[in-house]
């Protein structure tokens, strides 16, 4: 294996266990707090507007099927952190949006979230890297950019 193909290698896994610590740390603090929120959860507020969204674009957002959705979203509600209402443009169809637990919980979570960043940024400090948490988080979405571009680029070529 080449020296490229094996810095690739560790470029993907590396983004994933960002993901997957990330993930772990926020919900184990939310944990703390009391929450029922579990991992999975996140799939749901990561693409949930505020003023409510449909389940199969939840779905779609998520790129998960719509019985999975459907089972997470309905755990949500039965926890109290989500509610489902009547779409205002079509009475036939239901939204999902959080309730004020919901926002709270989300609020809880922009908490853990902002010591997640406070404490990386002190470990980029004082390893001398001289990088903030905004230029790798900006390299990151440069990394979503190119892959979304070259995924659309080989999706035409089907």
């Amino acid at each position: 294996m080449s020296d490229e193909v094996a810095g690739a290698r560790y470029m993907a896994r590396t983004v994933k266990k960002a993901r997957t610590a990330l993930q772990g740390a926020l919900f184990a603090g939310l944990r703390a707090d009391g929450s029922a929120m579990r991992t999975a959860h996140a799939q749901v507020f990561e693409v949930l507007d505020a003023d409510g969204t449909r389940l199969s674009l939840l779905a779609e957002r998520a790129n998960m099927s719509h019985q999975a959705m459907s089972e997470l979203v309905a755990e949500l509600v039965g926890h109290g952190y989500l509610e489902r209402f009547a779409d205002p443009s079509d009475g036939r169809a239901k939204l999902i949006r959080p309730t004020a637990a919901g926002t709270a919980e989300l609020a809880r979570a922009g908490d853990h979230l902002g010591e997640i960043r406070s404490r990386w940024q002190g470990r980029l400090d004082g390893v001398g890297a001289g990088l903030t948490v905004e230029e790798i988080v900006d390299g990151l979405a440069t990394l979503i950019a190119v892959c979304t571009e070259l995924a659309a680029e080989k999706a035409t070529k089907r």
